[in-house]
């Protein structure tokens, strides 16, 4: 539904009450009686009151007997026409308040559907109060004795803004009366996306259509006259729908069906349109083309969404790095970002919105590249000779590394004890471990670590240390032997005795 920012409800009445009038004329008139007694037992009851059969504006209905003492609220909701008098300027809105039969309560009972007969008393201890209110007016009634009708007749105001409502997928129609929603100052405006069709309907006074006309003011093209085209467009037409109507349809709108129509009966306008082409969110440029791009690290980076969309767009980005973590970091059709680092890669997304019209977005995944960066895990290994050691070397960049060497001296490691493997981590880092077997006093050295991308190289170090040995040798002995009886006796001189426990350490 299309609507107007302000709406005056008492011409969206009068716009409605001719079809109030049609629905009343095949609907029977009916009232509502809703019964509520405070008491302990707490007691509701919705009822139909069902029509006279000897006076159509008469209803009766049994609800059953009120105890004596007790209190009983009766709401009532009366369904009628509102008639306008006075030249439709106007409404007169009467409240019934007699008890039947009206008018001449003094010619005795009515029947009730359970077939008792009550009597009218003209005479009561109560009172109605009445209270109603109209746009900007208010009426009040207290103290009306319930022998006459309320009636209240409530002034239209001469100047009332005009309705739009929606009578088809697609279609936009605008509705007014000539008497009550004439306004020179005012211009229905109408709004729609291209494509969609727009329908400008135009009531007049019976037999007057050959007077009516349908203008375009940007142009001063007259459209139609009377029931007649008068321009050759294939997306224009002008229907007939009844007597006092016409419609002019615009199909499947372009921009360039934007501006100000009328409809004319003779020199007086009857109404102006105000059309209002949109056109939803679209991408006329964007960069980069493709969906993911790649910048050397320290660089600057841009990114741009271009949208044409009436109304216009406001932009937001959006990034959304590699932990699924994201934060706007900037509004508006280009992304600047300068001396980038690894940590600003991520999804960046751009969305358009306008508050009217589906949201759009474009994505870009942006990798920023950077070289090796390499550290041994290991901090300096000492070890003992004929033992196996482990070395691990971690090398993350972006793109991965081509090659992890080991070397020593300047030189590639190719020794047959010596195993080199090699470990994906991730996307960016990847570990080698270089595995000695049995080291020999002459693989402890200095080891380096080396990564390499298309970005250049980096480089760490590791020292592998021997450990010495600490060793107990025996001393020579100088020994005269003796055999006696079959035995061997050792003969110590004094001087070996002394250096008996001598220990010499050797390196």
């Amino acid at each position: 539904m299309y609507e107007t920012d302000d709406v005056d409800y008492e011409c969206i009445f009068h716009a409605y009450v001719n079809l109030l009038r049609a629905i009343l004329r095949l609907v029977p008139r009916s009232t509502f009686f809703d019964i509520f007694q405070p008491d302990d037992g707490e007691e509701h009851g919705a009822y139909l009151f069902e029509q006279d059969e000897k006076s159509q504006d008469n209803f009766i209905i049994n609800v059953g007997a009120l105890p004596p003492g007790k209190e009983c609220h009766i709401s009532i909701s009366y369904v009628s026409e509102l008639d306008l008098i006075q030249n439709e300027s106007r409404i007169r809105f009467v409240v019934p308040t007699t008890i039947v039969p009206r008018y001449n309560p003094d010619k005795g009972g009515f029947s009730s559907p359970a077939g008792t007969t009550s009597k009218y008393a003209q005479t009561a201890l109560y009172t109605i109060e009445f209270k109603c209110r109209v746009e900007k007016q208010q009426c009040v009634w207290k103290h009306t004795q319930l022998d006459r009708d309320i009636q209240a007749d409530i002034e239209l105001s001469k100047n009332h803004l005009n309705i739009i409502v929606a009578v088809e997928p697609g279609a936009v129609i605008a509705l007014f009366t000539l008497e009550s929603c004439r306004n020179d100052n005012h211009h229905q405006v109408l709004k729609a996306d291209v494509g969609q069709d727009i329908i400008m309907s135009c009531i007049f006074d019976e037999n007057k259509i050959e007077q009516v006309s349908f203008m375009r003011q940007m142009t001063g093209d007259i459209l139609s006259l009377g029931s007649e085209l008068f321009v050759h467009q294939s997306h224009i037409e002008l229907k007939r729908f009844s007597s006092n109507r016409l419609d002019l349809k615009l199909k499947s709108v372009s921009q360039n069906d934007s501006g100000l129509y009328t409809c004319m009966l003779n020199d007086e306008k009857l109404m102006s349109f105000l059309i209002e082409i949109f056109v939803p969110p679209r991408f006329v440029w964007y960069f980069p083309l493709e969906g993911s791009v790649s910048y050397p690290e320290n660089s600057s980076m841009n990114l741009s969404c271009h949208v044409f969309a009436i109304p216009s767009v406001n932009i937001t980005w959006i990034h959304k790095n590699k932990n699924k973590q994201s934060k706007n970091i900037h509004y508006g059709e280009d992304l600047y970002l300068s001396s980038i680092q690894p940590s600003d890669s991520g999804l960046y997304e751009c969305i358009a919105s306008n508050m009217y019209h589906t949201t759009i977005s474009r994505a870009f995944y942006v990798t920023v590249q950077y070289s090796p960066r390499v550290l041994i895990l290991n901090g300096t290994i000492r070890s003992f000779p004929h033992e196996t050691i482990l070395v691990r070397c971690e090398v993350c960049s972006m793109p991965q590394v081509d090659h992890i060497y080991w070397l020593r001296q300047d030189q590639q490691i190719k020794d047959v004890n010596i195993y080199i493997k090699k470990q994906i981590i991730n996307d960016q880092c990847s570990e080698s471990i270089m595995k000695i077997i049995t080291i020999n006093e002459y693989q402890f050295n200095q080891y380096e670590c080396k990564g390499e991308n298309i970005l250049g190289y980096k480089s760490d170090y590791i020292n592998l240390q021997q450990i010495s040995r600490v060793r107990k040798v025996k001393p020579k002995i100088y020994t005269d032997e003796i055999n006696r009886n079959g035995r061997t006796a050792l003969l110590l001189t004094k001087s070996h005795k002394k250096k008996k426990n001598l220990t010499i350490t050797t390196t």
